[in-house]
């Protein structure tokens, strides 16, 4: 199997981001631009064409590993096996979305439309709406299709992977809240809003708790403004209120409305600032915060 380093990830999701057209010498005089700006954006161009060609399955999603020069049909299979598809595809789309507001590239935009079908997909394939899934594909038969992976009523040789934790939330949320943001296609749009107040409005009728397709809490998803019932949760209070706001944006329904206020008076909100980030990472779990501290 070919894994990419996550320092390699990283810098795939901000190159993403950073990627610009050629800067033109302003007529004020002003100084050129550094020479190696256009290196790095040229750099950063041939990295993003080189992950979508190689690492994007054919279903929209980051294969973030996988076995050394899959074809499309062992990408997508590779993918469905991996816990933490869902969380790269929505930072990935995050990136992508940001690339196009800045550059309105059409090859960026492009990529906004792929990575949201796939985002979609996360949902749509479990047949229930608004729940999560960690990841999407087709395995190839005679295969192990991997843990946790369930076929798919849309059929056409689809499945998925059950048991989405709070990571995989917080990754689709940042993806799609990115989307509904910075990218203007009607289409992609229309998918953001979608889902974000179908993923919401599950989450706050579930108690805030991820559920799967039965309606049980995953391993991994449920979340509280309180730990113990004693210490304010932040982590958790950022995960939650998070995709509750997004959707209130996006969406702006008034039940969505209604869901805020009563978690403001649940302590939800006072909890956000209860990060403890100065505890060590055996108590705070600090590789599930990253998607939080830095994005959400």
């Amino acid at each position: 199997m070919r894994s990419i380093p996550r320092f390699v990830l990283a810098a795939v999701v901000l190159s993403a981001s950073f990627v610009r057209a050629p800067v033109a010498v302003p007529a004020d005089g002003r100084a050129a631009p550094d020479p190696r700006d256009r290196l790095l954006a040229e750099r950063a161009l041939r990295l993003g064409r080189s992950t979508v060609a190689r690492h994007v399955t054919p279903e929209g999603l980051l294969a973030y590993e996988h076995r050394h020069d899959a074809t499309p049909a062992q990408l997508s299979a590779d993918a469905l096996k991996k816990a933490d598809t869902g969380i790269w595809t929505g930072c990935y789309a995050a990136a992508a979305a940001c690339r196009y507001h800045v550059t309105k590239d059409p090859e960026a935009l492009a990529l906004c439309k792929r990575l949201a079908a796939g985002l979609d997909l996360l949902s749509r394939a479990t047949g229930v709406e608004g729940c999560l899934s960690r990841a999407v594909g087709r395995p190839i038969p005679g295969e192990d299709p991997g843990v946790d992976v369930v076929a798919s009523p849309l059929g056409g040789g689809l499945h998925y992977r059950n048991d989405p934790s709070r990571d995989t939330l917080t990754g689709v949320v940042l993806g799609w809240d990115c989307l509904a943001r910075f990218c203007d296609d009607p289409e992609v749009h229309a998918y953001a809003v979608r889902n974000l107040g179908a993923i919401a409005r599950r989450l706050y009728a579930g108690k805030m708790h991820l559920r799967d397709t039965n309606g049980k809490t995953t391993t991994h998803g449920a979340l509280s403004a309180r730990a113990a019932l004693v210490f304010e949760n932040g982590m958790h209070a950022s995960i939650g209120l998070a995709t509750m706001l997004a959707a209130l944006i996006w969406d702006g329904g008034d039940d969505l409305a209604r869901a805020w206020k009563r978690l403001d008076k649940e302590g939800w909100v006072d909890a956000l600032d209860a990060q403890y980030t100065w505890l060590p990472a055996k108590i705070t779990h600090s590789s599930n915060m990253n998607m939080i501290q830095m994005a959400l």
